[in-house]
């Protein structure tokens, strides 16, 4: 496994959905920029904005752990699910 911040590879995480709030599952590994969601990494997936698009489809998606990204994505939904209605699984989930 390689050591964060070394050859590109990201500390990173799965991000799932639950009962309307953003859980981090199983345990932070190294991952390619390639498959990570991230607002810093280059050659990342996609952005933490493109993340969120991707959660309210209700698809797990792999998220840059290092320098705040989780806690941004976190309230990047917590404004996004206050502007607008919680998809349909979603709210079914909370209720």
């Amino acid at each position: 496994m390689a050591i964060a911040g070394s050859g590109g590879w990201a500390p990173s995480c799965r991000v799932v959905v639950e009962n309307g709030q953003l859980i981090a599952r199983g345990n932070v590994n190294n991952k390619p920029p390639e498959v990570v969601y991230s607002d810093e990494e280059r050659g990342a997936k996609g952005s933490l904005a493109d993340a969120i698009e991707r959660l309210s489809r209700k698809e797990p998606i792999t998220v840059d752990m290092t320098n705040g990204q989780f806690l941004r994505l976190v309230e990047l939904w917590r404004q996004c699910t206050e502007t607008r209605p919680l998809p349909e699984w979603a709210r079914e989930e909370a209720g």
